[in-house]
């Protein structure tokens, strides 16, 4: 369901056979509707009301918790605030993310991969309609034709929608370094793949592109490695929870080795960096700790209730 056309055509399937409750009844007058420059997937007539419909595909998903989108969209966040326009011109507007499994029990804009489009989905809850619907494949690929509503937990995100948390700092160094690191004197780094664990409460994005510079003062043991080592990848963790420790202790179970007492002078773990023979982000149980830090830690906070 990478296929934009695919995915609206299981769209008007659904539509056609009754299958979303809230839009039962309302029939296509027209797919590729422009409106200004922009242009959208549906144009609706839905209770003697013209209705204006994007479809998106939701292909990211925890234990629980779907997730939208999984790269950064501008696409998609001026999606969002063209069609809070043509709400406030009086027109009906909505986006329907067709979340590929019924699994799950909740949505969630994506906000550690584009907080932006996230921001812009929290502040337009009440004047974009948006519908997360989860829907199941068979075995075969033949879609089955029931489907299911998913609750996007409000009161959370009005929480976690913000620029702070953690990330993961992805380098790798192609062949061995003895460097000078501060306080912690000559270290012999192995070639290979490091992962730092670091944290901004606030400024997060900030800190990340200051890690995306070679150049600049040095400040933090990281600072040293970075300037020797290819930037292989960073990721936020935006919580907030202070998890930067957690990050680590679940980290060390994965690596080759660890260098001590780097990045951890102001808490009581033996190390913030981590060392990989080959590149992490290809591990399966990296890629599973990451899921639980991003998305299915949600579960664990036990608010769900309440939002």
């Amino acid at each position: 369901m990478l296929d934009t056309h695919r995915v609206n055509a299981v769209f008007r399937v659904l539509l056609e056979h009754g299958r979303i409750k809230t839009l039962k009844g309302a029939k296509i007058l027209r797919t590729e509707v422009r409106h200004g420059p922009n242009r959208f997937d549906f144009l609706l007539e839905h209770n003697g009301e013209l209705l204006y419909l994007e479809v998106k595909s939701c292909t990211l998903m925890g234990e629980k918790v779907a997730m939208f989108p999984d790269a950064i969209t501008a696409r998609g966040t001026r999606h969002l605030i063209e069609l809070s326009y043509l709400k406030k011109q009086g027109k009906e507007v909505a986006v329907i993310f067709l979340v590929q499994s019924t699994n799950v029990q909740y949505f969630m804009p994506d906000y550690h991969t584009d907080l932006l489009f996230a921001q812009t989905f929290l502040a337009l809850r009440n004047q974009v309609k948006f519908l997360p619907l989860a829907i199941h494949w068979e075995k075969d690929l033949s879609l089955r034709l029931d489907t299911k509503l998913l609750s996007i937990p409000w009161t959370y995100l009005e929480r976690e929608i913000q620029d702070r948390g953690s990330y993961l700092l992805v380098l790798n160094l192609e062949k061995e370094q003895t460097l000078s690191i501060g306080s912690l004197g000559a270290i012999i780094f192995p070639e290979g793949f490091y992962l730092y664990v670091g944290s901004a409460m606030t400024h997060l994005s900030k800190r990340v592109e200051r890690h995306r510079r070679i150049r600049k003062k040095f400040h933090w043991h990281i600072d040293y490695l970075r300037a020797v080592a290819q930037l292989h990848a960073i990721l936020a963790i935006r919580s907030s929870d202070k998890i930067e420790c957690s990050l680590a202790k679940a980290l060390s179970t994965l690596s080759q080795w660890s260098v001590a007492n780097f990045g951890c002078s102001d808490c009581s773990c033996k190390s913030h960096l981590f060392g990989f023979r080959s590149d992490p982000l290809q591990i399966p149980a990296f890629q599973k700790l990451l899921l639980y830090f991003r998305i299915d830690r949600f579960e664990s906070k036990r608010d769900v209730k309440n939002s």
